[in-house]
């Protein structure tokens, strides 16, 4: 049985969709499958976040519960990108419709970052999935909100073949357990994609006004869901996420995917300093904790 979805995200997944079928218009998939030959090489993803915590970067043009971003320029942001030490990996958007870039961007982005790219989208489709591998991700993103068990395994199976890695997103633990098992990535979005009814369109109208401290469309709470995520995998925050933020997810998270936070501020470089900044400061508190220092070495490091 297809699963029920929030107006919006129907919405969203319709448009997805006609996106698809224009694609294939273009360039069929069996199209896609002969340019694999030809794809831009593949870089390991989860190995970038492995052995610190991570910061996935994202870019975009606009979302729907905010508009249009701050920071727009693609070439800009992933030049900013790739300078930035604190960025693990880069997340693009590819949904015209609702995020601004399609997926040529994926080629554009990774032409000038060195980091992996992760191609964040509804993905629906095994032709997406193509797409992805020819336009340069070297992962994906799958929601198990939107998908169906068995498509999460088909559709990462595809992935895995192509030598892809693949991010599976949730809201809810019966999300979670809808995972393979063989989930290496495991993210826990908390975009509130159901419920709080109006939320999308207030954040935007609020923000539009400078008017807006916080992001009506998400509830952090929902990351105490990390809990029931797979042992042993990389566990990966996403969405609602700020600098003040970090300490509280390092706990139960591994990296953190972030994209509004980043895009909306007055300067770009500066909001990644001061995630940079967090990051050192929470992880230099774990291992503190970790390893507590003696007064004597406390007052040589102070």
């Amino acid at each position: 049985m297809p699963k029920r979805l929030p107006a919006r995200i129907s919405g969203i997944l319709r448009r997805v969709n006609e996106q698809i079928v224009a694609s294939k218009s273009r360039c069929g998939t069996q199209g896609l499958r002969a340019r694999i030959k030809d794809a831009p090489p593949l870089r390991p993803f989860a190995a970038a976040l492995e052995g610190q915590f991570s910061l996935i970067a994202e870019i975009k043009r606009k979302s729907p519960s905010k508009g249009p971003m701050r920071h727009g320029d693609v070439e800009k942001i992933a030049a900013i990108y790739n300078e930035a030490s604190c960025v693990r990996a880069v997340s693009v958007l590819t949904n015209e419709a609702d995020f601004g870039m399609n997926v040529e961007a994926l080629t554009q982005v990774k032409s000038i970052v060195h980091q992996p790219i992760l191609r964040k989208d509804f993905i629906v489709d095994e032709h997406q999935v193509y797409e992805a591998r020819v336009f340069g991700a070297d992962a994906i993103l799958l929601m198990a909100s939107v998908l169906e068990k068995s498509e999460l395994q088909s559709l990462s199976d595809l992935a895995h073949s192509l030598g892809m890695e693949v991010l599976f997103e949730a809201h809810t633990k019966e999300e979670i357990d809808e995972f393979p098992e063989t989930a290496r990535l495991c993210g826990v979005n908390s975009r509130a994609f159901s419920g709080r009814a109006g939320s999308f369109g207030i954040s935007r109208i609020l923000t539009a006004l400078g008017w807006l401290t916080t992001d009506l469309s998400t509830n952090t709470t929902t990351f105490d869901l990390s809990q029931y995520l797979p042992k042993n995998c990389i566990r990966v925050a996403e969405s609602g996420i700020k600098p003040s933020a970090v300490k509280a997810v390092r706990d139960k998270f591994d990296a953190i995917l972030v994209g509004t936070s980043i895009l909306m501020a007055k300067d770009l470089k500066e909001a990644l300093s001061e995630f940079e900044a967090a990051i050192q400061e929470a992880t230099a508190a774990e291992t503190e904790a970790r390893i507590p220092l003696s007064p004597s070495a406390r007052k040589l490091v102070s």
